[in-house]
């Protein structure tokens, strides 16, 4: 089990702006973090759906950061030979 904490917050001068921060550790303990942002443009969003835009994209920076550990990872044991 990898348990991923998200945080999202909104800046005091920015009260209908989100952002929030997924964290990782893998297997050798590895932090990645990923970030996310967004903002409540319309009369009629709301700071959940700020809040909630922020962690998908948090989570899918997380997501790209870990397909490129394990590319990297891969291609190291490919080179040499496991």
């Amino acid at each position: 089990m990898w348990p991923v904490e998200i945080e999202i917050y909104e800046p005091d001068a920015e009260p209908t702006r989100s952002r929030a921060r997924a964290r990782l550790r893998t297997h050798d303990k590895t932090l990645l973090e990923g970030r996310g942002e967004a903002g409540c443009h319309s009369r009629h969003g709301t700071v959940q759906v700020s809040r909630e835009m922020a962690a998908a994209r948090a989570l899918t920076d997380l997501a790209h950061q870990l397909f490129e550990l394990a590319a990297t990872e891969d291609a190291a044991a490919c080179g040499r030979g496991l």
